[in-house]
This record gives C-alpha cells, sequence and structure tokens, in this order.
C-alpha cells in the first residue's frame, strides 16, 4: 500500500503522451509542407528556363534568316547565342518528348552550320521555328500539369492533416477521459459511501485508495469521521444540558413564556403560562398546535386572540387583561422573533409581563397628584393675595423688609406656575415635554432664579457664588422649564451643603453647546444613591450629615426631563475634596 504512485505522477505521464502524439504530428506534417512546398517551384523553374531558352533561340533564328533586321549582332554572334541556349536545352530536359525535340533541334543546326554562312532555307526555317514552338508547348503542358499536380498535393496535405489532427483530438480525448476517469473514480465511491448517509459513532467504510493522494484524502476523512463522532456525543451532552437549563430558567421566570415553532406548534413554555391559560402539565402544550390547546377558558381565548394581533400587526406590544381568582390581572404581552445564526426565522417567543400593580400605582400617583392639585389652589390664591398686598405696603418698610417681600411675590408667582405644570408634566413623564423654546440670554436669567434662594442660604451661612463666561449669549431656550433645573439644583446643594459653606454656579459656552455647573461643599453621593438618583419618587439617605428629605424625590427626575426635553444632557462628578458637581449640558447651533 506504502508503493502507490502520486496521481500527479500519473496525470504528468499520460499527458507527456499526449504531448509526444502532437509533437510527431507537428514535425510530420512540417516536413510534408517543406517538401510540397519547395519541388513544385523547382520543376516550374526548369519549365520556364527551357521555355526561355526555346525563346532565344527563336530570336536567334530569325537573325540568322533576316540578318538585315537584326544588325545589332554579327551572324557569328547570333549563331553563338543560338548554340549556348540550344545547350543549356539539352541540359534542362524535364518534359516526356522533350529530349527527342532536342535531338532533332540538335541535328537540323548541325546541318545548317555546315552550309557555312549562307541563311537558312525557308524550309530549314519553318521546321526549326516548329520544333521551337513544339519545345515550348511540351514546356507549358508540363507547368500547367506540375500546378494541377502541387494544388492536389495541398489538398491532400490539408486533408491528411485534419484527419491527423482528428485523430490527436480522439486520441486526446481518451487520454483525458483516462485520466479523469482515475482522478474522479475513487472520489465518486468516496461521495457514494457519504452520500449513504452514515451514522455518526460507527466506522467509515471506504473504498481501497489507488493513489497517494487518496491514501491521504481516505485517511483523513476517517480521523474527521471519528473527531465528528466525538463531537456529536459531546453536542448530545450540551443539548441535554442547555435543555435542562433552559427549562430551570423558564420555570424561574415570573413572566409567562411560550415559544412557537414556524408551524405553530409549542416547543417551550412555563408553569406561570399554563396557569394563565388554566393547564395543569407541560405535556398537555408541548408539540400541539396552538390554536388546539386542550382548554376551554376564557383567558386562552383572550391569549390566542392577543397573540394573533401580534403576529398579524406591525406592532408587538399589547395589554390585555387575565382573570384569576376573581381578580383582574393586566398583563404586557410582547412578541419576538428568534432568529438564527443565517437570518432565517425559526419561530416566535411571546413574554406576558403582570404589571398589575405597576398599574395601580401609576392610579394612585395620578389620585395623589389630583389632590394635590386640588388642595394647592386655595392656599395659593390666599397667598397670591397676601403677597400682592404686602407688595402694595413694601415702600413703608426697610431694605431688608423689602428684599423679603419681594422674594415672597417672586416665590408666589414661581409656586403658583409650578403648580400649573406640576399635573401635567407628573401624568406624561414617559412622554417629550413640550417645549416653548425662544432665544433667551440664560447668562441674564439665572441671577433672577437664584435670588430668592440667596435669602434662604444666609439663614445657614451659605453663600452663593455665581460666574457668567458666556457674554450674554443668546440659545434657543424653555426659560419657564428651564427655571426648574436651576432651582431643584440649587435647593438640593443648600438642603445638603454643611453651615458656613459655598456654593458655586458656573456658566461657560463652547462652539456647540452651553455648559451649567453647581458646585457644592456636602457630603457627597454615596454608590447606592448614584445609580437610583434620578428615577422619580427615590429619596436616599445621607449619613454624614442631618438633612432633611425633599418633598416628593421628583426633583432630579423632573430636571433629567427637562434637560433631555432639550437634547442636552445633565450627570454628577465628585467635588475634590469634598462636595458633588452637577453638570448641565445643552447644544446649541451658532448662527
Amino acid at each position: 500500500m506504502s508503493a502507490l504512485p502520486p496521481i500527479r505522477r500519473k496525470i504528468l505521464r499520460d499527458i507527456m503522451k499526449l504531448v509526444c502524439i502532437f509533437g510527431l504530428l507537428g514535425i510530420l506534417l512540417m516536413a510534408v509542407v517543406s517538401t510540397t512546398g519547395r519541388t513544385p517551384p523547382q520543376l516550374i523553374r526548369r519549365n520556364y528556363d527551357s521555355i526561355s531558352a526555346a525563346a532565344r533561340m527563336k530570336v536567334a533564328w530569325n537573325a540568322l534568316k533576316h540578318a538585315d533586321d537584326y544588325g545589332e549582332k554579327s551572324v557569328a554572334e547570333w549563331k553563338d547565342y543560338f548554340e549556348q541556349a540550344l545547350q543549356f536545352e539539352e541540359q534542362n530536359v524535364t518534359e516526356t518528348g522533350e529530349k527527342e525535340a532536342s535531338e532533332l533541334l540538335r541535328r537540323n543546326w548541325e546541318h545548317f552550320l555546315k552550309k557555312g554562312n549562307s541563311p537558312p532555307s525557308s524550309e530549314e526555317f519553318r521546321a526549326t521555328l516548329k520544333i521551337l514552338e513544339h519545345l515550348v508547348t511540351l514546356n507549358e503542358v508540363g507547368m500547367f500539369q506540375l500546378a494541377e499536380k502541387n494544388m492536389r498535393l495541398a489538398n491532400n496535405v490539408v486533408f491528411g492533416s485534419l484527419f491527423l489532427f482528428l485523430g490527436g483530438i480522439v486520441a486526446s480525448i481518451f487520454a483525458a477521459d483516462s485520466i479523469s476517469g482515475r482522478i474522479a473514480q475513487p472520489l465518486r465511491r468516496i461521495s457514494e459511501v457519504l452520500q449513504n448517509k452514515p451514522q455518526l459513532g460507527h466506522k467509515l467504510k471506504l473504498p481501497p485508495p489507488t493513489s497517494l493522494e487518496i491514501k491521504f484524502l481516505s485517511s483523513e476523512l476517517s480521523e474527521l469521521w471519528n473527531r465528528l463522532s466525538e463531537l456529536d456525543k459531546v453536542n448530545v451532552n450540551q443539548l441535554i444540558k442547555q435543555k435542562s437549563e433552559l427549562e430551570v430558567i423558564l420555570a424561574s421566570v415570573e413572566d409567562g413564556i411560550v415559544v412557537l415553532d414556524n408551524s405553530d406548534k409549542v416547543s417551550h413554555t412555563n408553569q406561570c403560562f399554563l396557569e394563565m391559560i388554566n393547564l395543569t402539565s407541560h405535556e398537555e402544550a408541548m408539540g400541539t398546535l396552538w390554536n388546539d390547546l386542550p382548554t376551554a377558558s376564557t383567558n386562552y381565548l383572550t391569549v390566542r386572540e392577543t397573540m394573533l394581533h401580534l403576529i398579524q400587526s406591525e406592532i408587538f406590544e399589547s395589554e390585555i387583561q387575565i382573570e384569576s381568582n376573581e381578580f383582574k390581572h393586566i398583563y404586557h404581552a410582547r412578541m419576538r422573533n428568534v432568529i438564527d445564526a443565517q437570518s432565517e426565522k425559526q419561530g416566535r417567543v411571546f413574554l406576558f409581563s403582570n404589571i398589575t400593580e405597576r398599574r395601580q400605582r401609576e392610579t394612585l400617583r395620578r389620585e395623589l397628584i389630583d389632590w394635590l392639585s386640588h388642595e394647592l389652589k386655595t392656599p395659593l390664591q390666599s397667598l397670591v393675595m397676601a403677597s400682592d398686598l404686602l407688595c402694595t405696603k413694601k415702600a413703608e418698610f426697610g431694605e431688608v423688609q423689602r428684599l423679603l417681600v419681594e422674594t415672597i411675590v417672586e416665590d408666589v408667582a414661581r409656586i403658583r406656575g409650578v403648580a400649573e405644570e406640576f399635573t401635567k408634566f407628573t401624568q406624561s413623564q414617559h412622554k417629550m415635554l413640550e417645549l416653548n423654546l425662544e432665544p433667551t440670554s440664560l447668562g441674564l436669567l439665572i441671577p433672577t432664579w437664584i435670588k430668592p434662594f440667596v435669602v434662604l442660604a444666609k439663614d445657614k451661612g451659605i453663600e452663593i457664588c455665581y460666574e457668567d463666561f458666556t457674554s450674554g449669549l443668546v440659545i434657543l431656550l424653555d426659560k419657564n422649564k428651564f427655571s426648574w433645573v436651576v432651582s431643584n439644583l440649587l435647593s438640593n446643594a443648600i438642603r445638603i451643603s454643611p453651615d458656613k459653606s459655598s456654593i458655586q454656579i458656573r456658566l461657560n459656552a463652547s462652539d456647540s453647546h452651553v455648559d451649567l455647573r453647581v458646585v457644592d461643599e456636602g457630603p457627597g453621593i454615596s454608590n447606592d444613591l448614584k445609580e437610583r438618583m434620578f428615577e422619580p419618587y427615590y429619596q436616599g439617605k445621607l449619613e454624614e450629615v442631618s438633612v432633611k428629605s425633599g418633598l416628593f424625590g421628583i426633583g432630579l427626575s423632573i430636571a433629567r426631563n427637562v434637560v433631555e426635553a432639550h437634547k442636552g444632557k445633565i450627570w454628577h462628578e465628585p467635588n475634590i475634596p469634598r462636595g458633588t458637581v452637577f453638570i448641565v449640558q445643552i447644544p446649541y447651533t451658532m448662527t
């Protein structure tokens, strides 16, 4: 088996045979073409030379007959001219009968020379001319015969070459078929074994190799087959493990989950979903068409209708009500397509989240807001009337009292604006705020907004410092709603700042955004508070200082919503060595 020849050597040997065959054909054709192309012109040239010699003899013979008409040469020179042409013709005999004509012509010429210098008689003249014409005719006929013979030979060479090349092509086809057979036959036998789909875990029975390469290929295929068998065992174990893990996960999830394949059969579900549709075991649902589950529960009909709506519509989320223990539960239904690695849909997964408690909290919150809005109306009206009355009497007060009156008037106006927006904003906090954008100089408005807080900060000995580096920059802003951001950040800073500390407010501008920073010297923000401080109604505890909590815990939530409505960002950073920096960035476009 180790002495198997490489298939490359076999192919090379067969190709060399073809090269040799075509090489011999080429040499043979070249020899034939060279011979046939060279011989006929040489023979035709000799005929032409004989005709030319006969023409010269005819001219000389005419000159000897009519000497007066050919005075350029003497009689002796014409005789010598005739003799040379006759000798050439005698040595250039090519055609049948040409030798006899040359001999007859020699006899007539020698008879003429014996007469001396007298011209040839008319009978001699005509007889010699007749012999010369016969000689020309013989060579002309020979030339035409040679041309026809050469044409026939050329045709024969062409047809012979054609047949030789056709034979070479046929031989090449058979040789190529033999080569391809040697290559394809063992591969075909191997592919037939694989097409029979042998089972993994069994030995792969391959045909005996016929070449070294096929031997290597068979060895590698057997090795790969053994590896696949081992991996198949591992994959089966992993699939069993993953199935068990998936069942544990589905059982532990509080949401109802059901997975349908492309034929709308249930492939996975959990106990929570089974309880929703009043089924007791997984066996009743697994592998069953979704529309044929063995239950007549009204919840099942409701869920089925909802799932059908999610499949048919482009909206993949909905809400439904499910009755359980004579109590209605609200579920948030979602559908997602299951996509494989080739981006093909393999099924659908439906999730049903119980949001009953969340909806109850939202209802309680709305009721609370409605109650607060109603209860704030009467005291606000009284405060407005009292502040207006104080404002009419402020000329009678001292400087400090006038400042306090002005602060009360401004705060009452601000509280009234906040109360009007409070209910609408809180009830629609998940929606984008409607802004009334207008050109505003933020640097000029901030002093007005922080003025009421200056008096409050003085009671704690806190100094509020404001720095504006925007040079009166005008940007598009909702000045009423953005005042909530400044007031919430500043009130929080005053609430947590220790006595006799300072709060820095800095306003900067770049080519793309305005940067507002509120820096305090408070205790900083704990890690727990960092994660949830912007959540509505969440109030963290500061253990290092004794401070009162905010009213509802929605100040930073309101600030973030207003900032994001302006397409900005708000975040916080630690202030070194102590305190916190809240940063607000509002983008704008240079005009």
